[in-house]
This record gives C-alpha cells, sequence and structure tokens, in this order.
C-alpha cells in the first residue's frame, strides 16, 4: 500500500487545530528532508515469518504486531534516554529530547520515509487515515505510522538482540538528536537552557489505588525483607563515591543524579517486558492487549490459572 505522493485535502481551515504546538522547526525539517535511500538499505533483514507478524497491525487478526509493538517501545525509549543521556545539556533537555524521539510524530515520519507501510495489513480506519495524511503538514502522522516502527524494532530485538537494534536505532536516531537539540536551544527559556525545574506546590487531589494497585502493594510490603537483603548487594556494588541528593520540598532527585532514575525507569520497564516474554512464551499467540499482559482472545492457559 502506497501513499499517493500528490495527496491534498481542502483543510487550512482545522489546521490551527490539529497543529502540534510542540512539534520542532529543525527536527521537523530535518524527518521531511529523509529521502536518503541508505536509512532503507541500512534496515535489518527480518526472516519472511517475523516481517510479515511485524507487518499486521489488524487488532485480534492471528499473528498481528501488537507484543512486537509492546517490545519495540521499551526498547526504543530506552536506547533513546541512553542516546540522549551521552550528550545532555541538563536533565530538562535529556527530558525533553527523549521525549521527542519517542513521539508518534518523530516515529511516524520515519517509518513513512522507511517505508514500512508500503506492504503493511491495515484495518478500514487506519487505511483511510493514512491516505488523507500530507507528510509535508505540520499534522502529525496516524498513529499506526508510529505502531509500525515500534512493531518493526520489536521485532529486530526478537531475532537478532539488543546490540543489533541499538546500533540500528543509534544510526538513525543521531542526527535526530542533533536536530532536537537545536530546537531546544532556540525554543527554551533561560530556566530550561541552565536545568531549572519550576517547582508546583499546589495540592492534588488524592487518586483511590485501584485493586490491582492495592493487591501489587500489598505483595511488596510482604516481601519487604526479602526484597531489603537482596538489594543491598546492588547498594554495596555502587561506587562509594555516590551520594544521591534529594530535593527537601519535592523528594526528587536534583541535578547531576535526576537522569539516572529516568534511564533507570527504562532499564526497569525493558526487563520486565524481557522476563514476561521469556517465562510466558505463549503472549507471542496474543491477539489482543498482549502490551497490556492482561489477556489473549483464546481460552486462559493452564499456566494463566496457576499464576492469578
Amino acid at each position: 500500500m502506497t501513499i499517493p505522493k500528490n495527496t491534498r485535502k481542502a483543510r487550512h481551515e482545522h489546521d490551527d487545530e490539529k497543529r502540534n504546538p510542540d512539534s520542532l522547526t529543525y527536527l521537523r525539517e530535518y524527518l521531511n528532508k529523509m529521502v536518503d535511500s541508505s536509512a532503507r538499505r541500512n534496515m535489518p533483514v527480518l526472516n519472511p515469518a517475523l516481517r510479515e507478524r511485524a507487518r499486521n497491525c489488524i487488532k485480534r487478526s492471528e499473528e498481528n504486531n501488537d507484543l512486537l509493538e509492546f517490545i519495540g517501545d521499551r526498547a526504543i525509549n530506552l536506547i533513546a534516554a541512553l542516546l540522549v543521556d551521552k550528550n545532555k545539556l541538563n536533565s530538562i533537555h535529556h527530558s525533553i529530547v527523549r521525549q521527542v524521539i519517542c513521539s508518534n510524530d518523530t516515529l511516524g515520519r520515519l517509518s513513512y520515509h522507511l517505508r514500512l507501510h508500503e506492504r503493511a495489513k491495515l484495518d478500514a480506519r487506519d487505511l483511510s487515515g493514512l491516505g488523507q495524511w500530507d507528510p509535508s503538514a505540520a499534522e502529525s502522522p496516524p498513529k499506526v505510522f508510529g505502531d509500525l516502527f515500534e512493531a518493526y524494532a520489536g521485532a529486530i530485538f526478537i531475532q537478532y538482540g539488543w546490540d543489533k537494534l541499538k546500533d540500528w536505532l543509534q544510526r538513525l536516531f543521531d542526527p535526530i538528536i542533533k536536530a532536537a537539540t537545536t530546537d531546544f536551544w532556540f525554543s527554551s527559556s533561560p530556566e530550561k537552557i541552565l536545568g531549572i525545574r519550576k517547582v508546583s506546590l499546589k495540592y492534588k487531589p488524592y487518586t483511590p489505588e485501584t485493586k490491582t494497585q492495592a493487591k501489587l502493594l500489598d505483595y511488596v510490603e510482604f516481601k519487604r525483607s526479602v526484597l531489603s537483603s537482596q538489594a543491598q548487594s546492588l547498594l554495596d556494588a555502587l561506587p562509594p563515591s555516590i551520594a544521591l541528593k534529594f530535593d527537601s520540598r519535592t523528594g526528587k532527585l536534583q541535578e547531576p543524579d535526576v537522569d539516572k532514575a529516568e534511564v533507570a525507569g527504562h532499564v526497569i520497564n525493558m526487563w520486565i517486558c524481557q522476563i514476561v516474554v521469556y517465562l510466558w512464551p505463549e503472549y507471542h499467540e496474543a491477539r489482543a492487549k498482549a502490551a497490556h499482559m492482561l489477556t489473549t482472545s483464546r481460552e486462559s492457559p493452564d499456566w494463566l490459572d496457576a499464576n492469578v
């Protein structure tokens, strides 16, 4: 399926509503000019079965890309956090640029220029959205573009592993980081450039715990002594020079340690993803909600009932 190059819809009256106010000028200019075929030539080749699975965006169909998208999302966020961390100006720059890289707008435009959509299996709604989107416009691409990129990344991880995926994404992301950093300099306030975060002391209403959250917290409390003893080996492995500083008002980490928490969060998410897929490979057969690890479209297997 190929998007007509000259597709243009009369929608000027809606541009203000649809335009993304946080879009970055230099980054969009780079992505819109990304026509270098070398980016496509350097794409890792997937085996036919995995490639077809990565292309299948039809939810609840057999062999769809829902789980691959989940794996790719976790891997992309972690790799982006690590790459930005090497060139960060401060924690605010680190957070903003990583979010920009991992946004649907950026991943969707990358997906378009890599032509991941051309042989994708789409439902009628997604197919209509692709036909109406103008790649040169400020409007963000349909979400399915970003989903395809994440699914392809997840498939690379499954077939080749971490190093291959990281090398491929680094070639794509390095120039994007430079463009997004240029936008950061030109669009940020002095406070952001200097890394000064605004502290909000407004009252936040209490959000009641969900039943699932309550169960998890009960379990953590029950296992407190075991978790503490196992965590001690990690604390002992830290260099003696490590001294984490916390803001007395907010309780949050202060510079330069705040970025460590963000990277660590993505590391933990990736570990959870790997552990779940390793322990329960049946998730590869899930037709829906595999990303949330909640259910499959078939009857619950014995391993699920035993672990509920």
